[in-house]
């Protein structure tokens, strides 16, 4: 039904730019709640414990950075592209330049999205090759995301987001209540030197490093031109910034509290589907490993979004070409080229 409304490539890319407070609060937090950074963040739980949760202020005060400094602004331009701001201001060379090396990097995320999911799923068909399992599972996300292109992304956030903020919550609950433990066995497991694995200066920069790199990070700035208003657009990133922080946090203390459950040797990484196969109700390990499923998809599909707009909007179109054309088919096949593209690479080099 969602897919009726992408008419031409301004829906398929900006959603008719009519995007809703929900609606981009969800696509906001899927974008960046997703699989990599998920087993990432959670393994640090399993080294430092509680101190663990200072890497979600990452997102609470980038994302809040963004909410103050430039979320009404960048509306406001209502572009198609974070480049096309350099092209405005120091001229097309540059903004050329800086979208070139956007898109690079949006490669080599949705590339290493691609193998984490790749990582989560790979032991439900331990004898299949992992190119075979990785081409399913983006098959499986084009399928529900290539026709409806930016519509179909924000809808499938919508119900990831949804499932998300019920199913995360769980991972810490089934992890605590596996043992009633107290605060002189947290310190034995977790002692205040362990906080050096992960050092307050490497968090201050990742934190500073965020404020100022997402300024101009062109999945968030789609879905900002995709928003129905400037003040939608402003509080919808101060909503997400705080939801954000919430979900990352409670799979770094479920995985803390498996190791002090006495789970050793397994990859810290694998934290996460280790709580759902072993602790979950057989009822609920479906759900859970669907919700992890739709984190990597929407995150998947937002990138590939983005990059499809930005290569439309950075070089298909000119002066002789100026507006987004009535037929999106041309997008589609960008769409289908760049997930192409980060299975390979994913599968290659990461």
């Amino acid at each position: 039904r969602e897919t009726k409304k992408v008419k031409d490539d301004n829906s398929y890319l900006l959603a008719n730019r009519k995007t809703g407070l929900f609606a981009l609060v969800a696509t906001l937090v899927m974008t960046e709640f997703n699989t990599s950074t998920l087993l990432g963040f959670s393994a640090a739980g399993y080294s430092v414990g509680i101190w663990g949760l200072t890497l979600p202020f990452v997102f609470l005060f980038g994302l809040g950075f963004y909410t103050f400094t430039v979320a009404k602004k960048w509306k406001k331009l209502n572009g198609m592209s974070v480049a096309e701001l350099f092209s405005l201001r120091y001229g097309s060379t540059v903004g050329i330049t800086a979208s070139l090396f956007l898109i690079f990097a949006m490669i080599g995320f949705s590339a290493t999205y691609v193998k984490s999911v790749t990582v989560i799923f790979q032991p439900f068909l331990p004898d299949v090759n992992s190119y075979i399992v990785s081409a399913l599972l983006v098959g499986v996300v084009l399928l529900m995301t290539l026709r409806g292109g930016l519509v179909s992304v924000i809808s499938t956030d919508i119900m990831g987001f949804i499932g998300t903020i019920f199913i995360v919550p769980l991972l810490f609950y089934f992890s605590y209540s596996q043992k009633n433990l107290g605060l002189e066995e947290i310190i034995r497991v977790f002692p205040p030197e362990s906080s050096n694995a992960l050092p307050i200066r490497y968090i201050v920069s990742l934190v500073i490093l965020t404020m100022f790199t997402y300024i101009a990070a062109p999945w968030y700035g789609q879905k900002i031109f995709a928003a129905a208003s400037e003040k939608t657009a402003f509080i919808a990133v101060g909503i997400s910034s705080v939801i954000v922080f919430i979900l990352y946090a409670f799979p770094i203390l479920a995985v803390a509290y498996l190791r002090l459950n006495g789970v050793t040797g397994i990859n810290p990484e694998e934290g996460i589907p280790y709580i759902i196969k072993s602790y979950f109700p057989v009822g609920l390990r479906a759900i859970a490993f669907a919700v992890l499923f739709a984190a990597a998809a929407t995150t998947l599909s937002g990138i590939w979004s983005a990059l499809t707009t930005m290569l439309v909007g950075d070089f298909l179109l000119s002066a002789k070409n100026p507006k987004l054309g009535k037929d999106y088919i041309g997008s589609m096949k960008i769409f289908f080229g760049f997930a192409f593209v980060s299975w390979l690479l994913g599968n290659i080099f990461v």
